[in-house]
């Protein structure tokens, strides 16, 4: 008895392991998210995004829209590949039947040629859920209106 309660706890302590590895937020949400730079940070205090998301909700699809403020060190970088670090921000995503929203962590802009940027950030789910989401993306300023496409994900892009 005793060694099926041992072998009982262990099972259960693996599965709770894998699903906090496969699920980083509560619920899991997933998706596109494309939009325009609204607000540059030397104008408003943070950059300021805008647009559209379809998501994944616990498997549920949804389409909404997304706000995102984002502070970081300036100015952009100027050489190929380098970067600076994303310090703050906050976020919010609507879909009709969900709001999530909380604070941008942490994250990197990267200059990759041009005048475009490699984007990645960390999510704190703080509210509609918990957890963390990923964004990894790709900033445009060749042509106004400058845009953002990405994706949003459960594991960080290396």
């Amino acid at each position: 008895m005793k060694r099926l309660l041992q072998l009982t706890i262990g099972v259960v302590a693996i599965t709770m392991i894998a699903t906090n590895a496969m699920a980083q937020s509560s619920p899991v949400i997933t998706g596109i998210a494309s939009g325009t730079e609204l607000c540059f940070q030397f104008i408003c205090g943070s950059a300021i995004f805008g647009g559209n998301v379809q998501l994944q909700v616990d498997d549920k699809p949804r389409k909404g829209t997304f706000l995102v403020s984002v502070n970081h060190q300036s100015p952009l970088p100027d050489e190929e590949n380098e970067s600076v670090l994303i310090t703050g921000g906050t976020w919010v995503i609507s879909t009709k039947k969900e709001v999530f929203s909380g604070d941008v962590a942490s994250g990197t802009i990267t200059r990759l040629s041009g005048d475009e940027f490699a984007v990645t950030a960390q999510l704190d789910l703080e509210s509609g859920g918990t957890g963390t989401i990923y964004f990894s993306g790709t900033l445009t300023h060749e042509q106004f209106p400058f845009t953002i496409v990405g994706v949003i994900s459960q594991t960080p892009t290396p």
